[in-house]
């Protein structure tokens, strides 16, 4: 182990750093609580001004080896990797994939667009009439109070 090497707890070494078990003397707990997962062994070492270095260096194999401690393991991310969007496709799928503009062509050919837009037509007059018969009887009910009021102002 060199000096830039950062241990992080266990749930073992977690257990005994807070006092619910007493396996361990007072000087190991001492620097169970001082392993947080961020310090390199070197910042543990001047956090522990007291203690010797090899006597820290016996004491962490010592914890290590009892399932105290275990080296804290970063996760390195490649670069390439991270960001990258890409599709893996090969010239024959690019050729088979239906393009933007073979979409548009096949929307504006002949025949069949005018049939659509026909369709799309009568779909809206359709829509209209629905719509006209569900608001005619409320016109007639509207109409029928608005002539009864104009009778009563009359009189």
């Amino acid at each position: 182990m060199d000096n830039k090497t950062i241990f992080t707890k266990t749930t073992k070494g977690l257990g005994e750093a807070l006092g619910k078990t007493k396996a361990l003397s007072r000087d190991f707990r001492n620097i169970l609580k001082e392993i947080d997962g961020k310090a390199s062994v070197e910042q543990l070492h001047s956090k522990l001004d007291y203690m010797a270095e090899a006597k820290l260096q016996d004491a962490l194999a010592m914890l290590a080896g009892g399932d105290y401690i275990r080296e804290f393991a970063s996760q390195e991310v490649a670069v390439d990797d991270e960001l990258d969007f890409t599709l893996d496709a090969s010239p024959d799928d690019a050729l088979t994939a239906l393009t933007m503009g073979a979409f548009l062509r096949e929307l504006s050919a002949p025949g069949d667009g005018e049939q659509a837009s026909n369709t799309i037509q009568k779909k809206a007059r359709i829509d209209e009439i629905l719509a006209k018969e569900r608001l005619e009887p409320r016109a007639r009910k509207d109409a029928e109070e608005l002539a009864i009021k104009k009778a009563i102002e009359q009189v």
